[in-house]
């Protein structure tokens, strides 16, 4: 098939037109790829400021009324009984089945060790100390549960012996066996402001994770470190490997320093989102701070980020090219369709205009002989070598060229030849026959 072909340059308009009526399509295509990827990167940075919103609120809370609570025991200390008034603070941590939100409550002398008023967090919501049998299932997560005390607690005396004017203090991440702590305390001063005690209420990393980090934090790549730069949790090889970048970039002490501003102006927090790259892949990390004491951060990966509106896209995609397919397709059967009904046509048009040319022809031929046999008839022409010249010459050139035509007649009837779209059958002749030059005389 030739480009010249009337199929050929049909379909090839055919698919010109089709490829021209797709531009919208695919321009459209791709708008609507980058706003769905804009649209889903807000949706899904939308939800994770909510959810870090809601754990920097609990990091917070817990936080703040740790400090509110030992901070009005120390304004009781000597005026009521020390255990009860310790008792009646740990109860409020407690759930109704056990669980603690806080390891424990005590008050730390000057020299840094405990005074007996010490209670772990082995009470109920009453105040009432646990049944044997809950004790003993709390105890199998928990080992140290009955006995969950430091060796010292030098150095939250330390912390407010060092400052004078500090009231209250979160410490740092402190190792312990089998887990993390970190305690909260508030200084009682003498006249003098020497510290004469302090109270802590002592928390676990574990117990901030499972009863006020997990439930917001579901599904998402969460790191949380406090500002020595500790890591207390990475809930994926991803979280760690942004909180090590993190950290070395040096970003821990800025964010911290901001959420200190942003404490001392009645804020939670600091709050942030970044870049990171991790081993040729980008990354942005959203960040919350718990004052100045810790930094959450949650690292997402940009190809994850409108995931589903590149999926919803690829889907209209297949629909787009099934639907571009289906219509180059019909177009084949249309155009197809339609050449054959207009071949048909020619055809028939050629034959009419052919078998006119013929009967033509062969009228003029039968003219010519009729015509000289008229005038011999009629003894017009009787000189007998003028006689042989008309029947050798112009009758025979007529009846020559009604022989040619009958012999075109048989070719054409034996699929020998073809008529042209152009009406020519044959180099000789009004037509153009496609596999022989031979033909008559023309017209």
């Amino acid at each position: 098939m030739t480009f010249n072909h009337p199929l050929t340059k049909r379909w090839l308009f055919f698919l010109g037109v089709t490829l021209a009526l797709t531009l919208p399509l695919a321009v459209a295509y791709f708008y609507l790829g980058d706003l769905l990827t804009q649209r889903e990167c807000q949706r899904h940075q939308g939800q994770i400021n909510a959810r870090l919103n809601i754990m920097q609120a609990q990091l917070y809370d817990a936080k703040w009324d740790a400090l509110a609570d030992t901070y009005d025991d120390t304004l009781h200390l000597g005026r009521c009984e020390e255990a009860k008034l310790l008792r009646d603070t740990l109860r409020w941590y407690a759930y109704p089945d056990g669980r603690s939100f806080v390891e424990g409550i005590a008050v730390v002398n000057p020299d840094g060790g405990l005074r007996p008023s010490r209670l772990a967090a082995v009470i109920g919501d009453d105040g009432r100390p646990l049944p044997a049998e809950r004790l003993a299932e709390l105890k199998k997560r928990t080992p140290w549960l009955e006995d969950p005390w430091l060796p010292s607690y030098a150095f939250v005396a330390k912390a407010f012996s060092d400052d004078p004017k500090l009231e209250n203090w979160q410490s740092p991440l402190i190792e312990a066996p089998g887990r993390l702590v970190f305690v909260v305390a508030s200084a009682k001063r003498d006249s003098r402001g020497n510290l004469s005690a302090a109270v802590i209420l002592q928390h676990s990393v574990d117990r901030l994770w499972r009863d006020q980090l997990a439930p917001a934090s579901r599904g998402l790549d969460l790191w949380l470190v406090d500002g020595q730069g500790t890591q207390a949790l990475a809930t994926s090889q991803l979280a760690g490997a942004s909180l090590k970048r993190f950290v070395n970039a040096g970003l821990l002490a800025k964010v911290l320093a901001g959420g200190s501003q942003a404490a001392d102006k009645g804020q939670l927090g600091a709050a942030g989102r970044l870049g990171q790259t991790l081993d040729g892949e980008k990354l942005i990390l959203n960040y919350r701070s718990q004052n100045g004491d810790m930094v959450l951060g949650v690292a997402s990966r940009e190809s994850d980020l409108g995931a589903q509106g590149a999926s919803a896209l690829g889907y209209l995609g297949v629909i787009s090219l099934w639907s571009l397919f289906m219509l180059a397709a019909a177009g084949a059967i249309y155009t197809m369709a339609a050449l054959r009904d207009e071949a048909r046509t020619v055809e028939k048009r050629t034959l009419q205009r052919y078998a006119g040319t013929v009967s033509h022809r062969v009228r003029n031929d039968l003219a010519t002989v009729l015509g000289n046999l008229e005038l011999i008839s009629r003894g017009r022409l009787t000189d007998l070598e003028a006689i042989k010249q008309n029947l050798d010459g112009t009758v025979a050139e007529a009846l020559a060229d009604v022989q040619a035509t009958v012999e075109e007649l048989e070719r054409l009837s034996r699929g020998e030849v073809e008529l042209a779209r152009d009406g020519q059958l044959g180099s000789g002749t009004m037509y153009d026959i496609a596999a022989s030059g031979a033909g008559g005389a023309k017209q």
